[in-house]
């Protein structure tokens, strides 16, 4: 426990110390291109096979209200991750990430490239809908940006149910079962409602829910400041490694620590 105490210590102090020359804490960070022509990062083919610890996309904003939209972003609420699923529409890609007005980090949960025709066509039809979608509304008055995507909020999407005021074990495991499964039937829904637009060979590729649930989540952020505001998860390798150099250096500079660090 001491030993314990004695490399928390040193870490909170050295967190201190080099919080500006290492603001990703030596995370393996990808930081995607930006297409400033049509307001989007674009999210590689090969991102979740390479396994990043964050995926870093830039957030652009408008700090008046603007009619000009480069895409759509449709949310909907999920108890289960404390937070909103959000599926975002843009003229090059579509992609699943959650959102949270929380420190819970952000995640990648799948994504898909598009055509610019088959954006057209979607965000045709996605204009026409008064059924599934509702306008969402955003609160400026404390924060002065303006998104460059239309807010939507997704009426039609399937409830893991309400939050209770006090988890059973039960209840506890409905919903860790049922949750998953009402993302993935949500997003099915959306993507099958969007592909009800394309002709047969212009589809939006989907996959099924065994493949879907294979996927591993990459974090995602918009900033250093983003990434500083959130709740730090750092892999568990890295703080192992971390530790067993504070104890070598506190081994070789404080010699007579090294009874209490065994």
């Amino acid at each position: 426990m001491l030993q314990q105490c004695l490399i928390i210590g040193i870490v909170m102090l050295l967190n201190r110390v080099t919080t500006e020359q290492r603001p990703f804490d030596n995370l393996k960070v990808f930081k995607a291109t930006y297409d400033s022509v049509n307001k989007t990062s674009i999210i590689p083919d090969s991102i979740f096979s390479m396994q990043p610890d964050l995926l870093y996309l830039t957030e652009e904003f408008d700090t008046v209200p603007t009619t000009d939209k480069y895409g759509f972003e449709i949310q909907w609420p999920s108890y289960y991750i404390d937070g909103s699923y959000v599926l975002t529409v843009k003229k090059r890609q579509i992609y699943l990430c959650t959102t949270h007005n929380n420190p819970n980090p952000n995640h990648l949960i799948w994504f898909a490239n598009i055509t610019s025709g088959q954006y057209e066509i979607i965000a045709n039809k996605i204009n026409r809908e008064k059924t599934l979608f509702q306008p969402r509304e955003v609160d400026h008055t404390w924060r002065k940006w303006y998104s460059y995507y239309n807010q939507l909020y997704y009426v039609m999407y399937k409830s893991e149910g309400d939050k209770p005021w006090e988890w059973t074990e039960k209840e506890r495991e409905k919903l860790e079962r049922d949750a998953p499964l009402r993302r993935y039937q949500n997003l099915h829904a959306l993507i099958s409602f969007l592909n009800s637009g394309l002709t047969a060979d212009n589809q939006i590729p989907f996959m099924t829910r065994a493949d879907f649930d294979k996927i591993d989540p990459v974090r995602i952020v918009y900033s250093e400041e983003d990434y500083e505001a959130q709740i730090k998860i750092v892999p568990r390798e890295a703080v192992s490694n971390q530790n067993d150099l504070l104890t070598a250096l506190l081994r070789k500079f404080f010699p007579f620590l090294s009874i209490l660090l065994t």
